[in-house]
């Protein structure tokens, strides 16, 4: 018996051949346009942050006279420049070769779904973890550097720390689950496209 989803696509599909269906077909390529795009614009920011951060610390390294505090600095930029390389090679666009059979082109869209979501779900690994020696050797740095300073004890500052990496990781997790709902809508047009006898004429 068809599922709700299998009905719906069945009759948008009508009595045309799956693979000249105009509506559905522009529908996918629109979805994966879509995501290429914000792809292309997310990682975009992200390198500008990188830049923002790496111009920071290189200033603190000759800002900050303490040993600590300046290695910190080191290791936060060798951490950014780490997650820059992770994003690039992770998380970067592919785009999708239009010539492809309308099927081959279902299922490179699949694919790019399933290597996006694979980088959220493991952005504590490639895009928190890098960071965390550097952040971790700078605030004790500063602390020891100026124990009565304004910025609050070292406890609370690594606490504020801890919350931040701790909303960015459920944030790329909640965006790794909208991507399953995207995934498993392609998966039901595969099992039809599948299914169908009209694929083999």
């Amino acid at each position: 018996m068809a599922t709700p989803e299998e009905s719906d696509i069945k009759a948008l599909w009508g009595a045309q051949p799956v693979d000249t269906n105009p509506v559905v077909i522009e529908n996918i390529r629109s979805k994966a346009d879509r995501l290429e795009s914000a792809i292309r614009w997310r990682n975009r920011r992200e390198y500008a942050a990188a830049l923002l951060v790496i111009a920071v610390f290189t200033w603190y390294i000759w800002l900050f006279p303490a040993p600590l505090t300046r290695l910190g600095s080191l290791l936060i930029i060798a951490g950014t420049l780490c997650v820059c390389w992770s994003l690039h090679s992770r998380g970067s666009s592919q785009p999708i070769p239009s010539q492809l059979s309308f099927y081959e082109y279902v299922l490179k869209y699949r694919e790019e779904l399933r290597r996006q979501q694979s980088a959220l779900r493991t952005v504590w690994l490639w895009y928190l973890a890098p960071l965390v020696p550097g952040l971790s050797l700078f605030m004790i740095g500063r602390h020891f550097d100026h124990p009565s300073s304004h910025a609050g004890p070292l406890w609370l500052v690594a606490l504020i720390a801890i919350g931040v990496f701790a909303g960015v990781w459920q944030l790329n997790l909640w965006a790794a689950r909208r991507l399953q709902h995207a995934i498993d809508d392609i998966d039901t047009l595969l099992k039809y496209l599948g299914d169908s006898p009209r694929l083999g004429a």
